[in-house]
């Protein structure tokens, strides 16, 4: 998604200057704060949860794509590969290397020199995919490029400082021509990268969002709704007068500068499976208060007033538990998944998920086929789910422990009953890599269940029962679930499973049941 035409205006010059000084000779257009020195190599762009900060990101992305300055860019997410911080430096040596055959020929030869560097340190991929392919260029070095690292706050990471800015403080003065472009929320571990690394913050300019004026802000906004607006007309044949003056300017005036207010209220009012733009109008201007204490208040009283509709709307017995289960399973999974691999996964019958979530499609992306991904809008709704200090409601709060719980026993259950049929192959053509065809066979709740059954289990109060079945798996199981593995070409997670499970147990004082085999023995 990308900024809507004639908003953000001041800010997207403000970077495309930044990027390509040269346009400043042709372009009078102002900015709301001082333009960023053409000396600095990295620009920090920070604000909270539902600022616009990917959708500012994108935008820079793409102007760069069709201006033939985009060197590489990498979307961190909450879920699957783009959560996992090892991947972001190969992921952008790659993107640098498809534009620029001579630092392709660099990389290839370090990765000739160095065939494990994928799976090492930030900061060693960092010098050998990046800095050195660079170096070695001399004059080769291509025309300034753009790098984006968007939502780096998303990515898994337990460093006290972030491994990212550890490794770019250390090679900083190295990494010219290249211009960074990094958004993230103000977290601490971010926060402290730029503090704490001298040379890290000399050549960083810092980007507050929460510091653009509200009357930019304000004119922004009322833009992207006048423009919704006019898209919700069209669908439903409203009037060229709908709404009224009055509910327009209430609808105004919720946001408190944070454009996920707006855009969730829009995409709930126009909901299709509610049908009644005017009804959902209505729901939203009664329950969303503004307040100038609470950034996050307004969005809380509308995430509320999603799910309470989503229940409300078909009310049956049991559809509160369906809720809690279906959408306390989603903002947990270690991947993106379909809605026909979450029935799987929770034991549910075929359609329970689609139906569950068909009413909330304001946060849920919920895709027409049961087997295409479905995708949370925003990572705010997750946040509130979780936090009691957000989510009043005690029926609709979602505690982590309860649905881990129910996760890592539907994991081990799966896997138990898969493994004692036994997965068999006729051929692996190349162990090392697996076998694609035994991927294509394997159902993806199954493969999901292999692959993160303890991340669930470190995450749940294990109880008598999960415990049970942990012990069955390490007895009865494991030799098969390592050679699933294997045959899927993924034994390098397999010491990080293990001592994920060894930690979920120990923090508990529970011995851990394969302490008694040598796993380096089994490869």
């Amino acid at each position: 998604m990308e900024c809507t035409p004639s908003t953000r205006m001041e800010v997207l010059s403000i970077i495309r200057f930044w990027i390509a000084p040269e346009l400043k000779q042709n372009d009078g257009s102002t900015s709301p704060t001082s333009h960023i020195s053409e000396d600095l190599y990295i620009l920090w762009m920070d604000g909270q949860a539902g600022s616009g900060k990917t959708t500012i990101a994108n935008t820079i992305a793409s102007w760069c794509h069709c201006t033939g300055r985009l060197g590489a860019s990498f979307f961190c997410a909450r879920t699957g590969g783009r959560s996992e911080v090892h991947r972001i430096f190969p992921t952008i040596a790659h993107q640098l290397s498809v534009s620029n055959l001579a630092f392709a020929k660099e990389v290839i030869k370090a990765l000739s020199a160095n065939p494990d560097i994928c799976n090492a340190r930030p900061s060693d991929q960092l010098k050998k995919l990046i800095v050195e392919p660079l170096k070695a260029m001399g004059n080769d070095r291509p025309l300034p490029q753009v790098v984006i690292i968007d939502a780096l706050d998303e990515c898994v990471d337990d460093a006290v400082v972030s491994v990212i800015l550890t490794a770019l403080s250390e090679f900083v003065n190295d990494l010219r021509p290249l211009k960074f472009v990094i958004t993230s929320r103000p977290e601490a571990r971010i926060v402290k990268g730029f503090r704490q690394y001298h040379l890290l913050r000399e050549n960083t300019h810092i980007f507050h969002l929460n510091e653009i004026p509200p009357d930019i802000m304000q004119r922004d906004i009322s833009i992207y709704i006048d423009e919704q607006l006019a898209v919700i007309r069209t669908m439903y044949r409203k009037d060229k007068n709908w709404p009224s003056p009055k509910k327009r300017e209430q609808l105004k005036g919720l946001t408190s500068g944070v454009f996920i207010v707006i855009a969730t209220a829009l995409k709930f009012i126009m909901d299709r499976d509610a049908d009644d733009p005017e009804r959902q109008l209505n729901i939203v201007l009664s329950i969303v208060k503004p307040d100038r204490y609470s950034p996050t208040a307004p969005l809380d009283y509308l995430y509320l007033g999603v799910l309470d509709t989503a229940i409300s709307v078909k009310s049956t017995p049991d559809r509160l538990g369906r809720v809690q289960s279906v959408v306390g399973a989603l903002v947990l999974l270690r991947e993106q998944v379909s809605a026909g691999t979450l029935d799987c996964l929770l034991g549910k019958p075929k359609g329970t998920s689609a139906t569950t979530l068909e009413m909330l499609s304001s946060v849920i992306a919920l895709p027409e086929s049961d087997t295409d991904i479905i995708q949370i809008i925003h990572p705010s709704f997750p946040d509130f789910l979780v936090d009691s200090s957000r989510c009043t409601r005690a029926d609709l709060l979602i505690q982590p422990r309860e649905r881990h719980i129910v996760l890592a026993k539907s994991c081990l259950i799966t896997m138990t009953s898969v493994l004692e049929r036994g997965i068999s192959v006729d051929k692996v053509s190349d162990p090392s890599h697996g076998n694609p065809d035994l991927l294509g066979r394997l159902p993806l709740h199954v493969q999901y269940a292999l692959r993160h059954w303890a991340h669930h289990l470190l995450g749940a109060e294990i109880d008598e029962e999960v415990l049970t079945l942990v012990n069955t798996f390490s007895q009865k199981y494991l030799l098969r679930w390592l050679e699933a593995l294997s045959l899927m070409g993924e034994t390098e997670i397999v010491f990080d499973i293990l001592k994920m499970a060894r930690r979920a147990l120990t923090v508990r004082r529970i011995p851990s049941p394969w302490d008694r085999f040598s796993f380096t023995s089994l490869f």
